[in-house]
């Protein structure tokens, strides 16, 4: 059994991302709607198990097949969903890439709306990224041997800053630069920048686009985050 260890903050993770996130694209091309770095290793200066998590955004439930097929055939292999619905885990053999954690998620899943819900809220709250990086040490240190008591042991705080609110946030997607803005308390402002920038501002609910901005690619791109994050909106509020 491999012992629970966490690490001080890397830089190279986000690099590491970035590489496997190219070799990701290359075998999936535009087939699917984003592939995405979340968990600890997501956040700048945030402890953390030295273990990527990245999930890949699918345009649709039907594509899961075609999309398991791509990966198959470069070495990946089907774990199934592992008792979380909609989110379907990918294992490898050997690697040439960090370790990591691959999974196919749909853009609405509890599961996806999770990992984005953890991953911004400690990237917009530095008390809160401390804080959880004092609880995953202390867990790690007393459950050495144990990460199903380590996972729980984190439980309470995870609950605690997903419940917290998100008033703006920037991250890297992509290679892109993304920045998110809550106008008010119905109104988002969601731009990228770089080589290709764009925007949009849509209402959450009921969820409409009332400005769209760049090429057609990135109005896709950004009109399918926009929904993402309505939806969870509405998943929060039901």
């Amino acid at each position: 059994m491999k012992r629970v260890y966490v690490s001080p903050y890397q830089a190279k993770w986000k690099s590491e991302f970035v590489r496997l996130c190219h070799h990701l694209t290359t075998i999936l091309e535009d087939e699917v709607l984003a592939i995405r770095h979340v968990g600890s290793t997501s956040v700048e200066g945030c402890d953390a198990k030295p273990i990527l998590d990245v999930d890949v955004v699918l345009n649709h439930p039907d594509d899961l097949p075609k999309i398991r097929a791509l990966l198959e055939k470069r070495g990946y292999y089907f774990k199934g969903d592992l008792g979380i619905p909609e989110r379907f885990a990918f294992g490898y053999g050997s690697s040439s890439f960090m370790r990591h954690h691959l999974y196919v998620v749909l853009p609405q899943s509890d599961g996806y709306l999770s990992h984005l819900a953890l991953r911004d809220s400690l990237r917009a709250d530095r008390e809160f990224m401390e804080e959880y990086s004092r609880i995953k040490r202390a867990m790690a240190d007393r459950f050495p041997d144990d990460i199903d008591a380590y996972i729980e042991g984190k439980g309470e705080t995870i609950r605690k800053i997903k419940a917290s609110e998100i008033g703006r946030t920037s991250y890297e997607l992509n290679g892109q630069f993304h920045r998110r803005e809550r106008i008010d308390p119905n109104t988002i402002l969601l731009q990228t920048e770089g080589d290709f920038p764009g925007e949009i501002r849509f209402t959450l609910h009921p969820f409409q686009a009332v400005l769209l901005i760049g090429e057609e690619k990135v109005k896709k791109h950004l009109l399918g985050l926009a929904e993402e994050i309505a939806i969870g909106y509405k998943k929060s509020v039901d």
